[in-house]
């Protein structure tokens, strides 16, 4: 554990710093520098989920056949190339700086990608999308850390997180009736304002957050994360298409986890390499990371296989699936709020306990049900679920960074970041594997919906384990590290 002294007249402010009064960013401007952060956060968590229920009609209108999906995977790829150098950037310009650029350039893709005439262009600026995500969503989580204490930390995390589990899950709605009521290029558009406004909001309210002098860019690390990560995402997303069994698919996992091992090996050896993975030997950050990793997963058997089994056993279209969803969405909402306070007061093992319980009871309601059950307990058992999330996420991410140092908390933040970027992507590519194993020998309506139920019957199991896991958490708030 590190003590971090009270600054005084000659010591100039550093993140988290506590003043003999109190905090020393006042209230007000703590507050009006989280809602620019929640401005960057609303559009990149919609951005993320927004585009899918468009693909058929942006590939018809340009006519793009199965290049098409290349709007999507294009936009993970970039996440994935950016998101390994966030911290080493924000650390060397400062996380303000940085995250205002990439919202700014963010607006100008956002534009572009409205006003882009064919598949190429599009292409190109849902890549430049990406690039700035992967920035924007591990510094956003460090300037909001920056700007409140750990005392506070709780409350502050719950309304980030509000925003960004609660607009993934609205996403699909708003996407659905952005391209029946309009066109798809207002997809994007909303984006541009949004972004403009918030950054140039942001030079006043933030807070210039202090730059960590460091050596120059690991550049030999940032080719091997980047490249391992970026194949890693690739080959799950296109195993679906490939097959698992198939030498692309096999090749293309074999070499992206030897780049990713040779890259924790150069790390290991490097005084100051692209990424801390020494924080990774504080006990509670990384059972922290342990239990993001495995609440990803019924996450997204929630966010991908209600919307599919809906649309392809009962024919529901997105606006109606989206409709199911949005009471969980709202219970997710009210649970950020919930947890951030609970953790500021207990710590984080009960919350995150009773957050896992609630959402294992929702996913047993979805993990046997029949192809007649009726909708209103399958949107309870969702409700139910989405209650646990914001109960677990938040005291979980609270006391794993606020087990580090404050010096650490960009690094810390980044390293959050890729364990959800990886674990949802693992997540949704081995319960696709599970569940078209079994539709694939589904002869009826009922065989079918056993199959989709298997994802949620494994995401039992997932949330079992986190349950263990989290019961070896801190039982007390916890301060800085």
């Amino acid at each position: 554990m590190t003590h971090v002294e009270e600054p005084t007249a000659a010591t100039p402010h550093t993140s988290g710093a506590v003043a003999a009064e109190g905090f020393a960013i006042p209230p007000r401007q703590r507050w009006a520098g989280l809602g620019v952060v929640l401005v960057g956060t609303l559009i990149v968590a919609l951005d993320s989920t927004i585009v899918g229920v468009a693909l058929t009609r942006i590939g018809r209108a340009m006519d793009a056949g199965p290049d098409i999906q290349w709007v999507v995977t294009a936009n993970l790829l970039a996440v994935a190339v950016s998101l390994p150098a966030a911290g080493w950037i924000a650390d060397r310009v400062g996380a303000k700086q940085v995250f205002l650029t990439a919202l700014a350039l963010f607006s100008v893709a956002s534009l572009g990608a409205a006003l882009a005439p064919n598949l190429a262009v599009l292409v190109g600026f849902r890549a430049l999308q990406g690039l700035c995500a992967g920035i924007i969503n591990p510094i956003s989580m460090t300037i909001v850390l920056d700007l409140f204490p750990p005392s506070e930390r709780g409350r502050a995390m719950g309304v980030w997180g509000l925003v960004a589990m609660t607009a993934p899950a609205v996403g699909p709605t708003l996407g659905g009736y952005l391209v029946d009521a309009v066109s798809w290029h207002w997809l994007f558009l909303p984006d541009v304002p949004l972004g403009i406004a918030g950054a140039i909001a942001g030079r006043r309210l933030l807070v210039d957050s202090p730059v960590r002098p460091r050596t120059a860019l690991d550049a030999v690390g940032l080719v091997l994360g980047a490249s391992g990560l970026a194949l890693f995402l690739f080959a799950l997303s296109q195993s679906r298409q490939w097959g698992w069994g198939t030498p692309r698919t096999i090749g293309c996992l074999v070499t992206s986890l030897v780049l990713l091992a040779a890259f924790v090996v150069h790390a290991g050896r490097r005084t100051q390499p692209l990424l801390e993975l020494r924080l990774l030997h504080t006990q509670v950050f990384r059972r922290s990371l342990v239990v993001i990793g495995l609440v990803t997963v019924p996450q997204y058997a929630r966010a991908v296989f209600v919307p599919l089994q809906f649309q392809q056993l009962r024919g529901y279209s997105a606006l109606k699936v989206g409709a199911m969803l949005t009471p969980s969405a709202v219970m997710t909402a009210l649970s950020m709020a919930i947890g951030g306070r609970l953790v500021d007061r207990m710590g984080a093992r009960r919350p995150a306990i009773a957050g896992c319980l609630l959402m294992l009871v929702g996913t047993a309601g979805n993990a046997f049900i029949s192809s007649t059950a009726p909708v209103w307990w399958i949107t309870l058992a969702l409700s139910v679920q989405g209650l646990g999330v914001g109960m677990v996420m938040i005291p979980i991410t609270v006391v794993g960074l606020n087990a580090l140092p404050d010096a650490s908390l960009t690094q810390a933040s980044t390293l959050r970041s890729l364990t959800n970027q990886a674990g949802a992507a693992v997540a949704v590519a081995m319960l696709f594997a599970l569940v078209n194993a079994r539709l694939a020998v589904a002869h009826s309506t009922v065989a079918s919906q056993h199959a989709y139920n298997l994802a949620f019957q494994v995401s039992m199991v997932a949330l079992v384990v986190a349950i263990a896991v989290s019961a070896r958490l801190p039982a007390r708030p916890q301060g800085r590290g």
